[in-house]
């Protein structure tokens, strides 16, 4: 047995040929008394030694005194450290440190610390798992709690290629976690699920599933019959609305008439006069649209003269006199 051995087992207040003790410690970590330490908790301590030595630094379990294990050659000044694995949630642990430079040993305070809680299981989640016919764009959300009082953030994340949706911080402990699912198609099917933190542990939740709905574009106004006269351009706005967009615009007679993206239907040509039976439809990105028909008719231009005044004269030969009527009112002009 060498003087270490020996005075591990010995007086730890025993200094052998003048060698000093090491420095009596008191950085370390976890601090004492410390709450939400990780089950794989890492202990450190920050040793020195009056002479310079390296050291050994020895770390125990306090409750029963058992070794966790053992951190060789330090160097004075510096740190020493030793994962302790295996702790159990919410639970206290205490602990200390034997120092030794071969020659002489310190035996350090006993500190303890508090296992931390993980996050519960987010719940609640919106969309519920299986529901059908969602709306877009899809607003996802679930129910985040911890024990601990703890600060949580919450990322979001596409089940199908675990691909990040979004991420939430800084809720508290018992809160809401929103996230939008924008670029979501009609009629699709998505699975999703969220991974919830303390800072600490972290927690998985379930995965859910949901399928958006289907929308068809709907007319803003249905468009109706129009009346438009020979020989003049003209313009008729149809508008029609839909969640995803409308995309495009379809009309049957495409000789006589144009309708553009936004909507406007014009002639294509100067049109005859007569009646044009018209179909339009309006198309959303996933090709589901909204149709409706409706005819324009084309007039013949009439003079402001004859059109306001309605002029009729009669000529009779028998009684020789000129009959006019005008705006009902009937005048007689003698020869």
């Amino acid at each position: 047995m060498n003087k270490m051995d020996f005075n591990l087992y010995g007086d730890p207040q025993l200094n052998y040929w003048g060698s000093e003790q090491p420095d009596e410690i008191t950085i370390h970590s976890p601090a004492d008394l410390q709450k939400g330490v990780d089950i794989n908790c890492t202990l450190s301590v920050y040793v020195s030694d009056p002479d310079n030595d390296s050291l050994s630094v020895a770390f125990y379990n306090a409750t029963d005194d058992s070794l966790i294990g053992v951190d060789l050659d330090v160097e004075s000044n510096e740190t020493a450290s030793m994962v302790w694995s295996g702790l159990v949630m919410n639970k206290t642990y205490s602990w200390y440190v034997i120092v030794g430079d071969g020659q002489v040993i310190r035996e350090s305070d006993t500190w303890t610390f508090i296992t931390n809680n993980a996050p519960s299981e987010p719940t609640n989640p919106s969309p519920a798992d299986q529901l059908a016919n969602v709306h877009l764009p899809v607003i996802l959300s679930v129910d985040v709690y911890d024990v601990d009082g703890d600060t949580l953030d919450v990322w979001f994340y596409n089940a199908s290629d675990d691909s990040l949706i979004a991420i939430e911080l800084n809720l508290s402990s018992n809160d809401t976690a929103l996230a939008v699912w924008s670029g979501l198609a009609e009629n699709g099917t998505y699975t999703w699920y969220t991974i919830v933190t303390d800072g600490v542990n972290t927690t998985k939740s379930q995965t859910w599933t949901f399928t958006t709905e289907v929308t068809t574009p709907e007319w803003d106004e249905t468009p109706t019959n129009q009346i438009f006269t020979a020989g003049v351009d003209f313009v008729y706005d149809v508008n029609a609305s839909d969640i995803s967009g409308i995309s495009s615009w379809w009309i049957n007679d495409t000789v006589n008439f144009n309708i553009d993206s936004e909507g406007r239907i014009s002639n294509a040509k100067t049109l005859e006069t007569g009646e044009y039976w018209i179909e339009i439809r309006a198309y959303d990105p996933y090709g589901y649209n909204c149709s409706a028909t409706f005819n324009i008719t084309i007039i013949e231009v009439i003079s402001e003269f004859s059109a306001n005044i309605k002029l009729l004269i009669l000529v009779t030969a028998i009684t020789g006199v000129t009959m006019v009527i005008f705006r009902n009112k009937s005048y007689k002009i003698k020869r």
